[in-house]
């Protein structure tokens, strides 16, 4: 499954400078993705999980405080540079550069594969061949995403950021229309399908953590923009439309996807 418009982009290099804003303001994970992957049996003690496109370590950070062994892998220097300066001390983290398609990693050396709100940057004949190689015989493959909720049955406030990204984001659109997921989680497990598990998660902020969450995606305008300014005084209009105690929510749908490779 090629993708003209996506294999144009410098995807490696896309957050390079977003990494403090993605540091401090993404989400985390919902801890119950571990134990449900225990419950599953994705992961058991003992294993060596890769977690692929790792970034600063959002997911990696949940891996670890389960006292799994982890294998950070991520091609961008700074977003890598930052999981390090974090995480770097936990002895059970190995922090390894590298991409889903060519992860530097030994064959047949890894318990489990995980990626975080990165599957849908990834080249995927590339990665199969990859991941095929380093995983284990008889191995999971976990994906997860936070999604933001949008359309009319999502939350006012939700529904008033969509509009403001719809509006400043240079390629949102683009993007969402390119990304395929579904095809190509259907495209990675093939004949032998995969399983769903998805719960809920909330991050409360206030504005300038929404303004940080907002500047740490890909596609939206940075402070030396001309639109900048503009998207701020919105950011600040919806913000103030919504507050309760000088914060807002963003509600996610924590989406997990798992199965073999076929």
């Amino acid at each position: 499954m090629s993708n003209e418009f996506l294999e144009s982009l410098d995807t490696q290099n896309r957050f390079s400078k977003r990494v403090d804003d993605y540091v401090k303001y993404r989400p985390s994970y919902p801890f119950e993705l571990i134990e449900f992957m225990e419950r599953e049996h994705l992961l058991k003690k003992g294993y060596v999980v890769a977690d692929i496109g790792a970034g600063t370590g959002k997911f990696t950070e949940l891996l670890l405080k389960a006292n799994y062994k982890v294998i950070a892998v991520e091609p961008n220097e700074p977003m890598l540079s930052a999981c390090k300066k974090i995480y770097g001390k936990n002895k059970n983290l190995t922090c390894q550069n590298g991409s889903s398609e060519k992860t530097n990693l030994p064959d047949k050396s890894v318990d489990l594969i995980t990626t975080a709100q990165a599957f849908h940057w990834f080249k995927l004949e590339e990665t199969k061949i990859e991941w095929r190689r380093i995983l284990k015989p008889n191995k999971y493959i976990a994906l997860v995403w936070n999604s933001r909720k949008k359309g009319e049955n999502a939350p006012p406030f939700l529904q008033d950021y969509e509009q403001i990204v719809m509006q400043f984001g240079t390629d949102y659109q683009k993007l969402q229309e390119n990304f395929l997921v579904q095809e190509k989680i259907i495209g990675l497990f093939g004949e032998n399908g995969y399983k769903e598990f998805h719960t809920i998660y909330q991050q409360r902020v206030n504005f300038e953590e929404l303004k940080g969450r907002i500047l740490s995606s890909s596609y939206i305008p940075q402070a030396d923009s001309d639109i900048y300014p503009k998207m701020v005084v919105e950011l600040k209009r919806i913000f103030r439309k919504h507050q309760i105690d000088n914060q807002v929510t963003l509600d996610y749908d924590t989406e997990l996807y798992y199965g073999k490779l076929d």
